[in-house]
Order: C-alpha cells, then structure tokens, then sequence
C-alpha cells in the first residue's frame, strides 16, 4: 500500500471537498423545488373535494423525490465521513476542526431523521386510501420538514466552508513552519 505524498493527498481533499459542496449545493436546490411542488400541489386540493388519480399520482412522485433526496443525503453522509477520516488519518488535524467535523456529521444525522421516513410512509398509505384531508395535514408536515432540511443543507454549507478555509490555513502554516 503507497502512501499518498501530501501534496497528493491535498488534491484529494480538495475535489473531495468540491464535490461535497456542489452536491450540498443541488440537494438545497431539489429541496426547494420541492417545496414549490407541494405547494402549488396544496392549493391545487383545497379547492377538490377527493383527490383524482393524477393528484394521487403527482403525489406519490413527490414522494419518491423526497425518499431520493434522503438517499442523496445518505451517500453524502458516507462520502463526507471517509474524506474526514482520510484527513485524520494522514494528517495532524486540530481540534477545532476534529469538533467542525463532528458538528457536520451531527447535522447530518439530524437531517436525515427517522421522523422523515416515517411521514413519507403515513403519506403512501393515505394515498391508497385516498384521504384528502389527511394528505394536505401531512404535505404541510412535508413542506416544514423541507423548510428545515433548506436552513439545515444551508447551515451544513456554511459550516463546510468554514472548516475548508480552517483546513487551508492550517496546511499553509505547516508549510511555512517546514520553510522555516
């Protein structure tokens, strides 16, 4: 096994790091989207007394969206924790990144919580049932849940930076330090 030089390992890091933010980036954008989707859908069966095979049909695609997002965010837990264990174990990692790291694994975790899954399912089994009320009460559980996951993604960006910039400043000093 070769052991990456850490000029390499650098490089790793930082496309790790890119594609990490470009995939936070269109994850906040498919959130919002949507939103937008169940809220139009929303005000599209208030006005409806049962809801017709499309809506039901639209529905259940709203689902799978949100279903696919969650799993979007789980690959990117994955991918986000072996680049962060890649960082510590080849390189002398502070602890004020070890706890930005932590606090992004965490948010993560709060993202993707079993609350989630289990309002997607109460939504599939109204669907067969055809419940309109209870399928607007649990699309506008779906549209706050959505509204936090956006500040969460949002939070989780901003912290990423952060712990980029850190990261850069760090290996810039120890290069200085190794100059000196």
């Amino acid at each position: 096994l070769l052991m990456p030089t850490m000029n390499e390992l650098n490089k790793e890091i930082a496309k790790d790091n890119k594609e990490l933010k470009d995939d936070l980036k269109q994850t906040m954008k498919d959130a919002k989207e949507l939103k937008k989707d169940l809220e139009k859908m929303q005000d599209k069966l208030m006005d409806k007394n049962n809801l017709s095979w499309d809506d039901k049909k639209n529905l259940q695609e709203n689902i799978d969206k949100q279903k696919s997002m969650q799993e979007q965010l789980q690959e990117m837990k994955q991918k986000m924790d072996q680049n962060f264990e890649k960082q510590n174990e080849f390189k002398d990692v502070s602890e004020s990144i070890k706890e930005k790291q932590k606090n992004l694994q965490e948010l993560f975790d709060k993202v993707m919580d079993e609350e989630m899954k289990k309002l997607y399912d109460k939504l599939e089994k109204m669907l067969e049932q055809l419940q309109k009320k209870d399928a607007l009460d649990k699309m506008e559980d779906m549209q706050a849940n959505n509204e936090k996951l956006e500040k969460e993604l949002d939070r989780m960006l901003e912290l990423f930076k952060k712990l980029e910039l850190e990261q850069k400043m760090e290996e810039t000093i120890q290069k200085l330090d190794k100059l000196a």
